[in-house]
């Protein structure tokens, strides 16, 4: 499992997982899972900014790359979990900076089918 960031450290991360996973013998291949923050509508830039402002906020310049990373419309959303599966991650967990229930709503609206 991957701590939110950017498709490419992502990408990174789990070639070498796949890596070490064959280096040890290991079978198959490794369940490669990443985390995305996102928030959609009217006023998702605030979320974004409240939410991860605070929760990155003993981190100084790290608060703000989360916050410029996380998606706050549909067609940068798309482009991100498109950006995660070709960076070969098996599941996304998309997690909301904003509180309300329309998040799930806009979520499947921006996602489509992909949802």
């Amino acid at each position: 499992f991957a701590a939110a960031g950017p498709p490419h450290t992502f990408a990174e991360r789990a070639a070498d997982v796949r890596r070490r996973w064959r280096e040890s013998g290991r079978r198959g291949e490794p369940r490669v899972v990443a985390q995305a923050y996102y928030a959609l509508g009217p006023d998702a830039d605030a979320a974004v900014r409240e939410h991860l402002g605070d929760y990155y906020s003993f981190a100084g310049r790290l608060a703000e790359m989360m916050i410029k990373g996380a998606p706050t419309g549909p067609a940068r959303l798309r482009d991100t979990a498109r950006a995660f599966a070709e960076a070969g991650c098996d599941e996304l967990v998309l997690v909301p900076c904003a509180s309300g229930p329309e998040q799930l709503d806009l979520l499947a609206e921006a996602l489509g089918e992909a949802a």
